[in-house]
């Protein structure tokens, strides 16, 4: 059985409570001291300190795989915390203040991370209103969460019905069993912490390749995801080394129904995240580039589409996504300023990408265009090689 904290049932919200902060200010009062007091605790490091509560916070539940298979799963659930109700469902209720706190920050942060320019203060002496419309409190973010009822229309698009539904808290997660027995992709690339049986022999290649697979089956039939990285991705069939039927977790990232967002842009947009997440992750496993390298390959190869391979490239020469020390080795503006607020607005990628590194930030930047360029490469040959 599995082990969630009990709530007490609440009267059903309207849409315009669930766009707002909870109404009970004594608690809210005590989580704002509580930061507050973190915060004074010592002015060394204070950036990373409050990043590191602030994501202690916001990561209110994790993959409940311990119940199910044996292991503390690494795959944290944002925006909402699982809990179960009265009647026994489990659900993803995302009424908290820290979740509210997360869907706010969500959105702000991916504003700088989908508009920015190159060199700010020439800008800024050029073109001062196009400048400002870049500014992360004014532009809205082309994705960012949803509330419980644009993640429900998520999930009938993307055909998960049948494992997630509306609750008047969030969203029912309507399988339970699943969330406990279904591994995750996160979870596979981190075999070496986790180190138990259900994961140990799991072939990670072939689990990239089948969620590339995965992702350009839903990216054809039902659009973008909004958020492709390593995390999103649960398996929830196992036999022996192999993983199968893939499923997403909770959709809660939408793309942006305000701004006209291409077809093409959304995959690229997806691809970049699984791009980034898994060659992350293997780097920080194996600390091989070469397994970086394969890692890059196989995913390209498997999603095969070269036009959407060349935009991600494009994407990330031109400075997305925004990582930390990641100025280097783009023509960007160098200012301590800039750099400053690149590495501010990096915190969200810092934390959903598990990189801290600015010199591996910026060879993974070098690795993805590399292998998106020689795999369009590749696709144009073989081209060729059937018209000669």
């Amino acid at each position: 059985m599995i082990s969630f904290e009990q709530l007490p049932q609440e009267p059903e919200k309207t849409d315009q409570d669930l766009e707002t902060v909870p109404e009970d200010t004594s608690e809210n009062a005590d989580e704002l001291q509580e930061i507050a007091e973190e915060v004074n605790t010592s002015e060394k490091g204070l950036v990373n300190k409050i990043r590191q509560f602030i994501n202690s916070k916001v990561e209110e539940s994790k993959l409940p795989t311990k119940e199910g298979l044996g292991f503390e799963s690494t795959m944290g659930i944002y925006g909402g915390k699982l809990v179960k109700d009265d009647d026994g469902r489990l659900v993803y209720d995302t009424r908290g203040f820290w979740s509210k706190i997360d869907q706010w920050g969500d959105r702000i942060l991916r504003s700088f991370d989908e508009h920015h320019a190159k060199n700010p203060g020439a800008m800024f002496m050029r073109r001062p209103i196009e400048f400002l419309k870049l500014l992360p409190f004014i532009v809205d973010s082309k994705r960012y969460r949803g509330s419980p009822e644009q993640t429900a229309e998520n999930i009938s698009r993307l055909g998960l019905d049948e494992y997630y539904g509306i609750h008047p808290w969030g969203i029912e997660i309507k399988k339970p069993e699943v969330f406990s027995n279904s591994i995750g992709l996160q979870d596979i690339f981190r075999q070496d912490q986790i180190n138990h049986p259900a994961v140990n022999n799991i072939d990670r290649f072939d689990a990239l390749g089948r969620a590339a697979d995965y992702m350009k089956n839903l990216h054809k039939t039902s659009g973008g995801i909004a958020e492709g990285n390593a995390y999103n991705f649960m398996f929830t069939e196992t036999d022996g080394a192999v993983v199968d039927k893939p499923i997403l977790m909770i959709p809660t990232e939408i793309y942006n129904p305000e701004k006209n967002i291409s077809e093409i842009e959304q995959r690229a947009t997806d691809l970049l995240d699984f791009l980034a997440s898994t060659s992350i992750e293997e780097y920080r496993r194996s600390k091989d580039w070469e397994n970086v390298k394969r890692v890059l390959q196989t995913a390209l190869e498997r999603y095969d589409d070269v036009n959407v391979a060349k935009m991600v490239a494009s994407y990330v020469r031109r400075g997305r996504l925004t990582l930390p020390g990641d100025t280097e080795g783009l023509e960007f503006e160098n200012s301590p300023t800039f750099r400053a607020s690149r590495h501010v607005f990096a915190a969200h990628n810092t934390q959903r990408l598990s990189v801290k590194n600015p010199e591996v930030s910026a060879q993974i930047r070098n690795e993805i265009i590399d292998s998106c360029d020689l795999f369009a490469t590749s696709v144009a040959d073989k081209l060729d090689g059937m018209t000669e």
